[in-house]
């Protein structure tokens, strides 16, 4: 019992940083394509390329 109590620490342990990880990353992603496309937007409005 006091076992896989002590391996499901260690699992959700390592796992919660990973998730972390990777919401934050996700989150950054999804700003840096808004911006991205926020910003070839205003781009093409003010330089019209041909």
């Amino acid at each position: 019992m006091l076992r896989k109590l002590l391996a499901m620490d260690m699992s959700q342990l390592v796992g919660v940083p990973i998730i972390a990880g990777l919401v934050v990353h996700a989150s950054i992603a999804a700003i840096a394509t808004q911006g991205g496309v926020v910003a070839y937007a205003l781009l093409n409005r003010h330089l019209p390329i041909r």
